[in-house]
Protein backbone atom coordinates (compact mmCIF):
# COMPACT_ATOMS: atom_id res chain seq x y z
CA UNK A 1 0.00 0.00 0.00
CA UNK A 2 1.12 3.31 -0.67
CA UNK A 3 1.10 6.50 1.88
CA UNK A 4 -1.69 8.44 -0.02
CA UNK A 5 -4.22 11.52 0.74
CA UNK A 6 -3.81 13.84 3.62
CA UNK A 7 -0.99 13.27 6.12
CA UNK A 8 -0.40 15.74 9.17
CA UNK A 9 1.97 13.94 11.16
CA UNK A 10 5.24 10.83 11.48
CA UNK A 11 6.93 9.36 14.35
CA UNK A 12 9.76 7.66 14.50
CA UNK A 13 10.28 4.02 16.12
CA UNK A 14 12.81 4.57 19.07
CA UNK A 15 14.80 1.98 16.40
CA UNK A 16 14.29 3.68 13.61
CA UNK A 17 13.09 0.68 11.73
CA UNK A 18 9.00 2.07 11.12
CA UNK A 19 7.59 5.09 10.91
CA UNK A 20 3.57 6.38 12.15
CA UNK A 21 1.81 8.44 9.66
CA UNK A 22 -1.44 10.39 10.25
CA UNK A 23 -3.53 10.32 8.05
CA UNK A 24 -5.91 13.72 8.73
CA UNK A 25 -8.56 12.12 5.44
CA UNK A 26 -9.17 8.75 6.87
CA UNK A 27 -8.46 9.14 10.59
CA UNK A 28 -6.20 6.73 10.79
CA UNK A 29 -2.60 6.10 11.33
CA UNK A 30 -0.37 4.29 9.09
CA UNK A 31 2.78 2.46 9.81
CA UNK A 32 5.77 2.21 6.97
CA UNK A 33 8.37 -0.31 7.83
CA UNK A 34 11.00 1.60 7.12
CA UNK A 35 13.45 -1.57 6.02
CA UNK A 36 10.98 -2.98 3.57
CA UNK A 37 8.92 0.32 2.91
CA UNK A 38 5.81 -1.95 3.49
CA UNK A 39 2.87 0.54 4.47
CA UNK A 40 -0.26 -0.75 6.55
CA UNK A 41 -2.25 2.57 5.91
CA UNK A 42 -4.99 1.47 7.95
CA UNK A 43 -2.96 0.92 10.61
CA UNK A 44 -4.67 1.70 13.69
CA UNK A 45 -8.58 2.95 13.05
CA UNK A 46 -10.72 4.86 15.69
CA UNK A 47 -9.68 8.14 15.36
CA UNK A 48 -12.14 10.89 13.73
CA UNK A 49 -9.50 13.34 12.59
CA UNK A 50 -5.70 12.85 13.55
CA UNK A 51 -3.13 15.46 13.37
CA UNK A 52 -0.35 14.20 15.04
CA UNK A 53 1.46 10.81 16.42
CA UNK A 54 4.27 10.59 18.72
CA UNK A 55 5.68 7.44 20.27
CA UNK A 56 6.94 6.87 23.75
CA UNK A 57 11.04 6.89 23.95
CA UNK A 58 10.47 3.32 25.09
CA UNK A 59 8.54 2.20 21.89
CA UNK A 60 6.23 0.81 24.13
CA UNK A 61 3.25 3.00 23.12
CA UNK A 62 2.19 5.78 20.79
CA UNK A 63 -0.17 8.89 21.37
CA UNK A 64 -1.96 10.37 18.95
CA UNK A 65 -3.89 14.04 18.94
CA UNK A 66 -7.64 13.20 17.47
CA UNK A 67 -8.52 17.13 16.62
CA UNK A 68 -12.32 16.38 16.22
CA UNK A 69 -12.35 13.62 18.71
CA UNK A 70 -11.22 16.36 21.32
CA UNK A 71 -9.38 13.40 22.75
CA UNK A 72 -6.34 11.70 22.87
CA UNK A 73 -5.53 8.08 21.90
CA UNK A 74 -3.31 5.72 23.04
CA UNK A 75 -2.12 2.96 20.78
CA UNK A 76 -0.25 0.33 22.26
CA UNK A 77 2.10 -1.00 19.85
CA UNK A 78 2.95 -4.05 20.27
CA UNK A 79 -0.66 -5.96 20.70
CA UNK A 80 -2.11 -2.98 18.73
CA UNK A 81 -4.74 -1.57 20.82
CA UNK A 82 -6.50 1.53 20.60
CA UNK A 83 -7.81 3.22 23.49
CA UNK A 84 -8.78 6.69 24.83
CA UNK A 85 -8.14 6.46 28.83
CA UNK A 86 -7.70 10.01 29.13
CA UNK A 87 -11.20 10.97 28.53
CA UNK A 88 -13.10 14.10 26.29
CA UNK A 89 -10.60 16.79 27.98
CA UNK A 90 -8.75 18.11 25.22
CA UNK A 91 -10.02 20.69 22.82
CA UNK A 92 -8.63 19.68 19.56
CA UNK A 93 -5.39 18.70 20.42
CA UNK A 94 -3.05 19.23 17.30
CA UNK A 95 -0.12 18.09 17.92
CA UNK A 96 2.18 16.34 20.68
CA UNK A 97 5.82 15.48 21.16
CA UNK A 98 7.53 13.48 23.65
CA UNK A 99 10.21 14.43 26.66
CA UNK A 100 13.24 12.92 25.77
CA UNK A 101 13.06 11.13 29.30
CA UNK A 102 9.32 9.63 28.16
CA UNK A 103 8.53 11.28 31.59
CA UNK A 104 5.91 13.58 30.25
CA UNK A 105 4.33 14.21 26.73
CA UNK A 106 2.95 17.98 26.05
CA UNK A 107 0.11 18.52 23.26
CA UNK A 108 -1.10 21.87 21.39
Amino acid sequence: DRLSCDHTGFAFSPDESYALCANTARGTIARLDLRTNNCESSKYTGFRRVKGVAIAPSGHFALVSDLDGRRIGHIDLASGAVSFPYGDCFEQPFSVCFAPSGEFALFS
